[in-house]
């Protein structure tokens, strides 16, 4: 694997990793408040950090056009 792809995956999935520690901090916050709203919306964001992340088999790096192309079925 290309080592642009992997550090640019790695950079990737530490984004994610950092959002969903928010959304944990904000659950923690949203439950000590008595907040449902916020702890709902919390858990929908934990939730949509691992839907973002892109599979490594499905991505490649475009160095002419400076790109990551993702394939599609």
């Amino acid at each position: 694997m290309e080592k642009a792809l992997i550090r640019q995956s790695q950079v990737e999935v530490e984004r994610q990793c950092q959002f969903a520690m928010i959304a944990l901090q904000d659950m923690e916050e949203a439950s000590a408040n008595s907040d449902g709203k916020l702890f709902w919306y919390a858990v929908q964001n934990l939730l949509g950090t691992r839907s973002t992340l892109i599979p490594m088999d499905i991505a490649r790096v475009n160095d002419e056009r400076q790109l990551i192309e993702v394939a599609s079925d």
